[in-house]
């Protein structure tokens, strides 16, 4: 699964008063905030059997020829939004996909739909902070809801994003005996650092890097 930005994100008429603040502004609905700039929260770290590994050397031959990290460097475009069609319905960049908003306080949290989990998906999230449970359905297959996080309010948000580079040699994920592989992304989550008490199980060696990209109306 490779996600750049959020039109690559999801393959998948009212006010109010803005929360948190004692503005007196009215938010009218739809309202859509676009991407002005991405700036890097955390440098490149690198994990395996337990360990967070902090040699430069080793960090930059693990993710060599990646495109994910250092995300800072480049510039959002318009199509890096968000469209709050209410205050609890909203779509990213040129989906159609509708997300269901939560909003508790700064933070809101974005779910999808329910969506099938591929059998040989190695992304199911166990390095993610925010995840959903996973559903069986009658037909068998694995879904769940996958969840976005951002802060701020209608009017600004900083979105997060984690970049990830996994090598796995097994499917820890699904419970299948599949071969290993490597597999890498971009998704509007934060890293999940329990993630790292279990690295060894499987001998992974996970590299992720966090940044914000901050979405304002205009």
């Amino acid at each position: 699964m490779k996600f750049i930005y959020f039109s690559l994100i999801i393959g998948f008429l009212f006010s109010c008063k803005k929360e948190g603040t004692n503005s007196d502004i009215v938010v009218s609905f739809p309202q859509t905030l676009y991407g002005t700039k991405i700036t890097n929260k955390t440098d490149v770290r690198l994990f395996t059997n337990r360990k967070e590994i902090f040699d430069k050397a080793v960090i930059g031959n693990f993710i060599k020829n990646s495109t994910i990290f250092n995300l800072q460097e480049n510039s959002p475009t318009d199509s890096d939004s968000i469209r709050f069609i209410t205050q609890d319905t909203a779509v990213f960049g040129s989906s159609s996909t509708k997300l269901h908003v939560i909003k508790t306080g700064e933070q809101f949290l974005f779910y999808s739909p329910l969506t099938p989990i591929p059998v040989t998906s190695d992304t199911s999230e166990s390095f993610f902070k925010y995840t959903a449970p996973k559903i069986t359905l009658s037909n068998g297959g694995l879904y769940t809801n996958y969840i976005y996080v951002a802060y701020g309010d209608y009017a600004i948000l900083d979105v997060s994003l984690l970049s990830y580079k996994l090598k796995y040699s097994g499917h820890p994920y699904t419970g299948t005996s599949t071969p290993g592989g490597e597999t890498w992304g971009t998704m509007p989550n934060e890293f999940n650092e329990n993630y790292v008490t279990i690295t060894d199980t499987y001998n992974d060696t996970l590299a992720i890097q966090e940044f914000k990209i901050t979405c304002k109306a205009k």
